[in-house]
């Protein structure tokens, strides 16, 4: 499988040089006012910045994160002062303390792993999330013009032209949420990504009180 890190590293040095959404994303408008007060919140895959920022001027502490150097590097530089931006692999355990977080939240960052994988990441969102903490997640779904293009790598996850995505749809995201989210909304929504007509799944959701931390 191609290096994704490598992969990201490249794309977003080529976005550097053609225009790019600078305000924040519907997702994350949509997201600020589901903290009351000012809390902390993890942001999985940030890339540029534009939606971190956008929390940070909410006036809440933020925690994002890339996979990317060349990601984070461009996010110090279009303004990120005040948001702490860390190296990290979705894929692997996520920074941070048990119970620490108000807000994790992923525009399509978490859609590039095998099943196993994801379940891991959502196990590891919960462990970090305080008790009715909230989860939103963005995914490309099963409508994407995307889907089923390319080689298979398993059950709705394909590599075409050396990046990896899976197609993740609402009753998939309910079976592996379920176990520890009590789920808001849950639907698809058709939008667009990077300047193509996309289709997405879009993930609401809270840590339940009774959940117990582990790690």
């Amino acid at each position: 499988m191609t290096n994704q890190g490598r992969y990201w590293d490249d794309l977003h040095r080529a976005r550097r040089l053609t225009p790019s959404a600078t305000g924040p994303s519907d997702l994350a408008q949509a997201s600020g006012g589901m903290l009351r007060h000012p809390g902390l919140v993890l942001e999985l895959g940030c890339g540029s910045g534009r939606d971190a920022r956008y929390f940070h001027e909410l006036g809440h502490s933020v925690v994002a994160t890339d996979i990317s150097p060349v990601a984070l590097h461009e996010a110090k530089a279009r303004g990120g002062g005040g948001v702490a931006y860390v190296a990290a692999d979705t894929a692997s355990p996520l920074p941070g303390r048990c119970e620490r977080f108000d807000l994790v939240y992923s525009r399509l960052s978490l859609h590039y792993f095998t099943d196993s994988v994801t379940r891991q990441a959502l196990s590891e969102i919960s462990r970090v999330l305080k008790p009715g903490g909230a989860f939103v997640a963005l995914f490309r779904s099963t409508r994407d013009p995307l889907h089923a293009r390319g080689t298979r790598l398993e059950q709705d996850m394909y590599a075409l032209d050396g990046h990896v995505r899976r197609f993740v749809d609402p009753p998939y995201l309910e079976e592996v949420a379920t176990p520890m989210f009590d789920v808001e909304d849950l639907s698809q929504i058709d939008g667009d990504a990077f300047g193509y007509s996309s289709s997405f799944t879009r993930l609401v959701a809270r840590k339940r009180r009774s959940s117990a931390a582990t790690g």
